[in-house]
């Protein structure tokens, strides 16, 4: 499975690194939402791991423009961000993020079942979507 992760804070982005290439999930990093944007066309991740607070702009913003194209918006999109208030976590779903995470708080194992499960809901979805057109 492709991560395409974007995280700006260079101990988180090579701590979730670490782990995620530990697990097997091969990982594409950009470093800001302007990569990304361009970067998502042509790679098509699996999975959108984004920080919050990115140079160029916001997390919640770049969440949204990928929810917008039609290439990007059925894939997964997890926030992992520093701020772990309940109106924070509320913003990023409305924004269009499948979870979002707190790395104050964050554990390697649930944060790994977390991923596994968004991939999971979005196999099940396009499952679904071929059975039906079957």
């Amino acid at each position: 499975m492709r991560v395409l992760l974007i995280v700006a804070e260079d101990a988180l982005r090579e701590c979730i690194l670490h782990c995620l290439r530990q697990e097997g999930f091969r990982i594409e990093v950009a470093f800001t939402g302007e990569q990304v944007l361009s970067q998502a066309q042509t790679l098509l991740p699996d999975l959108f791991l984004l920080e919050e607070r990115l140079p160029d702009l916001s997390g919640l913003d770049l969440c949204r423009q990928l929810r917008s194209n039609p290439l990007t918006s059925h894939l997964p999109i997890l926030i992992v961000s520093e701020k772990d208030d309940i109106r924070d976590r509320i913003l990023g779903l409305e924004a269009g993020a499948d979870d979002y995470l707190t790395w104050q708080s964050l554990e390697t194992d649930e944060f790994v079942k977390r991923i596994r499960v968004a991939l999971r809901e979005v196999a099940n979805i396009i499952h679904h979507e071929v059975k039906i057109v079957d």
